[in-house]
């Protein structure tokens, strides 16, 4: 956490000026819902631009953001040949939440206590900005009914910038170049083959920019984000946690005393389902929707990892559990000033001139 008020403040404006460039782009959906910067002790409900208000304020996945991941995997085993199955019990996150804290130096006593209170739990130390320390700690694992649950450690700068870099990713995850490819090769007319082709090939040199151009500004803002771990001391401390943790679940795992997604017999039916009958994503989203999954398990195993996260957290501070859906979240937001218009990002005529192209072909 940035303890220096004035050092905090401009910290916030950065990202608000990177969240502004974003809404020029036309890459965020509703730009009157700013993220809002969490304090230490704070549990954050997760929640994608494709989840429900309703499935916002619980926290668990929704079932059009259940259906869009499963898609999203059934369409790239495909790509790269793969006979895997795409299933929802591959969602890591069906469950999940998030946990800010102060200071990483408390990461070793919040592994400890979760060790005790999270069945199945795995750590990674991630770093998503590739230079060097970390830019958060995620856990993993299933609950003693093999639904998936996901626990985020963050600072309160490093989740605010994660809330904000999140539009990038969604903007450009759909985006399959290999998917692409293969349907412009099933156009007869080899002129309009070759424009779409050149369209593809243009989109791609863009994602490929814009993934550069904003890696560099995601480094540079968590580089003074205190979002990393600069004691060694500290670091060393959480890899032997993590170590014994994972070793520890490994150890169950070859001993069959870990419960699986296949033991849950909600997942294993909906999967079969989903491949037996072929069913498209918005089908599959239909069919969640009305399923005990998301209709019961979901709700109560969310319930059941936000009160295990509230232990370890009382522990360390007296939290306050975020819970508001996207209206009320809105109707605190809408008053508050706009930060400057500061251009990180210009949008990019080009962008704007491929996408009249591709209507044109269309």
């Amino acid at each position: 956490m940035i303890r220096e008020e004035t050092k905090r403040a401009a910290f916030k404006q950065e990202c608000d000026n990177l969240f502004n460039s974003y809404c020029e782009r036309g890459w965020v959906e509703h730009p009157e819902r700013k993220p809002i910067m969490y304090n230490p002790g704070d549990i954050a409900r997760a929640g994608s631009q494709e989840d429900t208000p309703e499935a916002k304020k619980t926290g668990h996945k929704s079932a059009t953001s259940i259906a869009s991941r499963v898609q999203r995997d059934k369409d790239y085993y495909q790509s790269k040949g793969m006979s895997k199955t795409a299933s929802v019990g591959g969602v890591a996150d069906l469950t999940r939440c998030t946990m800010i804290i102060e200071s990483f130096s408390q990461v070793p006593k919040i592994l400890t206590e979760l060790r005790q209170q999270l069945p199945s739990l795995q750590v990674s130390i991630c770093d998503y900005i590739n230079e060097g320390g970390y830019s958060a700690i995620h856990l993993k694992g299933l609950n003693e009914q093999g639904i998936p649950y996901e626990v985020q450690l963050h600072t309160p700068e490093s989740f605010y910038l994660k809330q904000i870099s999140e539009y990038e990713y969604a903007h450009w995850r759909e985006f399959n170049y290999q998917a692409e490819a293969k349907k412009i090769d099933q156009i007869p007319d080899p002129v309009q083959r070759l424009k779409a082709q050149t369209l593809l090939n243009e989109k791609k040199a863009m994602k490929d920019a814009d993934e550069r151009e904003c890696e560099q500004v995601y480094a540079d803002m968590h580089s003074r984000a205190d979002a990393r771990i600069s004691d060694p001391e500290i670091n060393a401390e959480i890899v032997a946690i993590a170590d014994s943790i994972n070793k520890e679940y490994e150890a169950n795992l070859a001993a069959g005393k870990v419960v699986t997604t296949k033991d849950n017999k909600m997942i294993v039916a909906l999967d079969k389902m989903f491949e037996k009958k072929g069913l498209s994503q918005d089908s599959m989203a239909a069919e969640l929707a009305k399923s005990k999954l998301l209709t019961k398990v979901l709700p109560e195993s969310q319930g059941q990892l936000i009160d295990h996260c509230e232990k370890v957290m009382e522990t360390i501070y007296t939290p306050t559990i975020e819970n508001v859906s996207a209206e009320e979240l809105h109707n605190v937001q809408k008053d508050m000033p706009e930060a400057p218009k500061i251009e990180i990002y210009k949008p990019k005529q080009k962008e704007q001139q491929m996408q009249s192209n591709e209507n044109e072909l269309q």
